[in-house]
This record gives structure tokens, sequence and C-alpha cells, in this order.
């Protein structure tokens, strides 16, 4: 009875550390390298859930180069860099090692063309309804961050830039207000 609460109050207390990356979360850094667009991705451990629920053929497989192609196809349908009414091109899918708990699968996803203004993603949104994916979209010296769900499943990238100028608009009018108004004024009175 001893070693039995031992045991229990042992793994009681290294439970916190068990605990998986959330399977319902998956995180994409963006950047233009050269002439293609680079995607950074880390899938959880679902991921794989994922592409065997969109192909079932595959649970019947043994053969790794099927799920290879699988899980190229599924990426090419779920996460789409766009131009206008063009679709950039899905050129690699390349697994990369692991930068970060061992339950999770990193990769590097290679498009086509440097130039775009949407990003669709609805990774994983075929096993949860309450899925989330994080991105950050580099641009040196800045980022853009934003996530996608089942409610919202793409960004246009364009929109942030028109809120960003209005902002600096706003804050040129909050400064020509503050500063510009009061000096004219105080030279106004000067020289009446």
């Amino acid at each position: 009875m001893k070693l039995f609460r031992f045991f229990l109050y042992f793994t009681i207390l290294f439970s916190t550390f068990s605990f998986a990356h959330d399977a319902n979360k998956s995180f994409f850094k963006i950047q233009q390298k050269d002439n293609n667009v680079e995607v950074q991705a880390e899938f959880p451990w679902s991921i794989r859930n994922a592409v065997i629920k969109e192909f079932p053929t595959l649970e019947n497989s043994n053969l790794n180069s099927d799920f290879k192609n699988a899980f190229f196809q599924y990426i090419e349908r779920h996460f789409q860099i766009v131009h206008g009414n063009s679709t950039l091109k899905l050129i690699s899918v390349e697994e990369v090692a692991h930068s970060g708990h061992s339950h999770q699968n990193n990769f590097v996803l290679l498009f086509e063309g440097k130039t775009f203004d949407t990003i669709k993603n609805t990774i994983l949104f075929n096993v949860y309804k309450d899925q989330e994916n994080y991105h950050e979209f580099i641009i040196e010296p800045n980022s853009i961050k934003f996530i996608t769900s089942l409610n919202s499943n793409s960004y246009r990238l364009q929109a942030a830039s028109k809120v960003n100028s209005n902002i600096q608009f706003l804050l040129g009018f909050i400064l020509l207000c503050v500063v510009v108004v009061p000096l004219w004024m105080k030279y106004k009175r000067h020289n009446i």
C-alpha cells in the first residue's frame, strides 16, 4: 500500500511536466527569402490525425511515401498564400529538427513567388472546432501577428498596411494639434 501511495504522489508531483503541447494550436513564421516565401511551421502531434481524416486510405498503407504525398496535398489544400486571384505554388514541404517539444513536428514550407496579399490557413480545422493557427509575418524590421480560426480563416495583409497608415495619419494629426497649433497661437499673440 505504501508503494502505491508513493507511486501516486510521485505521479501527481511530476504530472505538470508531462502536459503536452496544445493539440489545437499550430504556429507559423512567414518570411520572404529571395524569390520564395518560406514558412516555418510547428504542428502538434495531431497533424497526423488531420491528414488521415482527409485521406482515409492512409490507415491501410505502410509506405512512408504515401503519407508524405498525402501530407504535401493536405498542406497545399489548407495553407494558401495568395496574390490577387492566383495562389502561390507550394514547392516543398521539408521536415526539420525539433526545436521545442518532442510531441510536435517542425516543417519548412516553401512557396514560389515573392509578392502576396492574403494568407489562408485551415490546417487542422477538419479535426478541431476550436483550432487556432498563430502566424508571424516578418517584414524587416517589423512583424505582423495574426490568428486564423474557424471564424476567420484568412488574413489580408493590405488591410494591415491600411490600418498602419491610418494610425500614422492620426498620430501626425495629434502631433500637429499638440505642437504646431500652440506654437502658431503663441506666434499670433506676439504679433498682435
